[in-house]
């Protein structure tokens, strides 16, 4: 994320700012991504963590969560940027689309099909937003509690189905026997 700055943007909340000149073509960040499956989408539906994700191009029902400043990259009408899904690395690209000058933000299109569009954010987020700069090294520390936090929701939901498996048997197991002493 070198030349790269979150800051904060009036009516938006946060932004990704380019710290050089970046050319039209170049890759902008390149942003590793946590794949949520159809079953899992069950339980995260129900929080913002869905507003987020991108459609992850070859799996019906996958979203994918970028890491890095992919969550942070804000909407425009007229785009600076462009994402690509690169199977591949299991990343998102963010990739110029017209030449970006230093200072400028870096925007990408939403694409405002689903449920929200940007008259929504408008009513919903127009807040002052606190003046804030985030440093890379600090937007990383983020990313990787977030992913941290992810990593032990999903592990924390196995453990709880193993641990219901592991009863089932054992309730199973209890009634045969009991049902093999009454005979």
């Amino acid at each position: 994320m070198e030349g790269l700055v979150v800051r904060s943007v009036p009516g938006k909340g946060r932004g990704v700012f380019a710290e050089r000149d970046i050319a039209k073509g170049e890759v902008i960040e390149r942003c590793p991504v946590v794949l949520i499956t159809t079953d899992q989408n069950r339980w995260y539906g129900a929080t913002l963590l869905t507003d987020y994700g991108f459609r992850w191009a070859t799996y019906e029902g996958v979203v994918a969560i970028p890491l890095g400043y992919g969550c942070i990259y804000n909407h425009s009408p007229e785009p600076n940027a462009r994402f690509e899904t690169n199977l591949e690395e299991h990343a998102i690209d963010f990739v110029c689309v017209r030449p970006i000058a230093a200072g400028d933000e870096i925007t990408h299109h939403y694409g405002w099909r689903r449920r929200r569009g940007p008259e929504w954010y408008e009513d919903h987020w127009n807040l002052e937003p606190p003046d804030v700069s985030v440093s890379p090294a600090v937007a990383v520390a983020a990313v990787d509690a977030f992913a941290v936090v992810a990593a032990a929701v999903v592990v924390g939901s196995l453990v709880a189905v193993t641990r219901t498996a592991w009863r089932l048997m054992r309730l199973g197991r209890g009634a045969s026997r009991s049902s093999g002493r009454g005979a």
